[in-house]
């Protein structure tokens, strides 16, 4: 877990997201296209809301006097792939210690 923790910490120190880009990236991550199951209605409301995500944060960015933008949401973007895989390298991890039984040894012994 502390891997994962100081895995995100350093591309998040390196971002460092407004908490307006902190949403959009929460909203991005929520509305996945990869965990829709391809269900077809579910893949097209993702797409309009992750449009609506990207529309709100140009509007973000023109409020803010941010016309040249683009490599920021291409770091923020990063940011979101990166943290994507860390959580999966994580998961990955949990389930190797899964078949090794490492869990149950530690609530045996406590």
């Amino acid at each position: 877990m502390k891997q994962f923790s100081s895995c995100v910490r350093q591309f998040f120190e390196s971002t460092r997201p407004t908490d307006v880009e902190f949403l959009a990236l929460f909203g991005m991550a929520l509305w996945n296209e990869e965990v829709m199951n391809d269900n077809e209605s579910l893949l097209k409301i993702a797409s309009l809301v992750r449009s609506d995500i990207l529309n709100e944060l140009h509007v973000y960015y023109r409020t803010q006097g941010r016309y040249d933008y683009s490599s920021r949401v291409g770091n923020i973007f990063c940011l979101l792939s990166s943290t994507h895989n860390c959580a999966t390298a994580t998961c990955e991890d949990f389930q190797v210690m899964r078949l090794m039984k490492m869990f149950d040894n530690v609530y045996r012994s406590g």
